[in-house]
């Protein structure tokens, strides 16, 4: 497993494949090109207006080339690191096909630290996992529920669309937008679907 980053592993590929991916790679093989072929032509000073174009007539496409290559052809010749259409590519080799947008419902527990007043978590409050490694996960209460005084803590009902992680047990900790909230320690079995 390499370390490296997706744009360094692709550029490293075709730099082992010889093709020249840096402005002065790209000079050096023009100049031995045109070396190999004999050119008379003998004002290559850098100052050459004749050399600066023809230089820059070729290098900015050969870029534009690498960088379609690195940015865009070669990770998606990998299922690791393929995306969009290229996904559905790779699918359409092993004969599946990309799911379906679902929704899964499962039930949650809100506490706080005081008993006191009343508390109303609106319906579409966002309540979220962790931020773990870059990503985290949530759901939405499916209707507004409110927590008499005298009460710690309330179950509801909430649901979680089209999860690229499915939240499960103890890892939804998180509630924005609702004044009075301690903590929200998840059911044992968050996710039915």
């Amino acid at each position: 497993m390499t370390t490296q980053t997706p744009c360094d592993l692709f550029t490293s590929m075709l730099r082992q494949a010889g093709v020249p991916v840096t402005v002065q790679d790209m000079q050096r093989e023009w100049d031995a090109i045109n070396t190999a072929q004999g050119s008379r032509i003998t004002n290559d000073s850098a100052w050459s207006p004749f050399w600066r174009l023809i230089s820059s007539m070729v290098t900015a496409p050969a870029q534009w080339l690498v960088s379609l290559l690195v940015e865009h052809a070669l990770p998606n010749t990998f299922l690791r690191y393929a995306s969009g259409q290229w996904l559905d590519v790779f699918a359409w080799g092993v004969d599946v096909k990309r799911k379906l947008v679902a929704t899964a419902s499962g039930r949650v527990v809100f506490t706080r630290a005081s008993a006191s007043g009343d508390l109303t978590i609106p319906q579409g409050t966002l309540v979220e996992s962790p931020d773990t490694a870059a990503s985290s996960t949530g759901c939405r209460p499916c209707a507004r529920r409110s927590t008499p005084t005298g009460n710690l803590a309330s179950p509801q009902r909430c649901r979680q669309r089209s999860p690229e992680q499915p939240t499960t047990s103890g890892r939804v900790s998180g509630l924005l937008h609702s004044p009075g909230r301690d903590g929200l320690p998840a059911a044992r079995r968050w996710r039915q679907v």
